[in-house]
């Protein structure tokens, strides 16, 4: 269980390229930006996950590293990494970020905009408690950090 807090939290759009085998999630990134940096050592690392329409959400704790294995790179290319390498496999700043999950949380709703409104209205009307879809939160690996 994460239970470490940083108190200068820093968000970025990110696109997920693999998540492999063994659940590691895999990004593209600059060698030399600011993220990169600040993941350099393994740093442990927040990823949120959402999709609005349907309710679903997920939130990833996990460890972060600066991977520059050329191999590795080229093994998980994709041409859409070209709007932000133009340069491609030949670009001297490309590089991975990979996390290592540690723990995950989830939250699933229903798909069904009309439902949640009802049950949202009946909660606050009523001794109901609101109460739709899903919850859960499970740990992969246990942290060294």
């Amino acid at each position: 269980m994460v239970t470490r807090y940083q108190t200068d939290i820093k968000a970025r759009p990110m696109a997920t390229i693999k998540v492999d085998d063994n659940g590691d999630l895999w990004f593209f990134t600059n060698e030399f930006s600011e993220k990169a940096r600040e993941t350099a050592g393994g740093n442990e690392v927040v990823i949120t996950y959402s999709h609005p329409t349907s309710n679903d959400y997920i939130v990833v704790n996990g460890i972060a590293t600066v991977i520059t294995d050329k191999e590795k790179i080229k093994e998980l290319w994709q041409p859409v990494i070209r709007m932000w390498f133009p340069r491609g496999l030949n670009d001297t700043k490309l590089c991975l970020l990979k996390v290592e999950p540690l723990e995950v949380e989830y939250w699933s709703g229903s798909t069904n905009r009309f439902l949640v409104f009802f049950k949202t209205i009946s909660a606050m009307f009523s001794a109901d408690i609101y109460k739709l879809g899903e919850y859960g939160r499970f740990g992969l690996r246990s942290s060294s950090v």
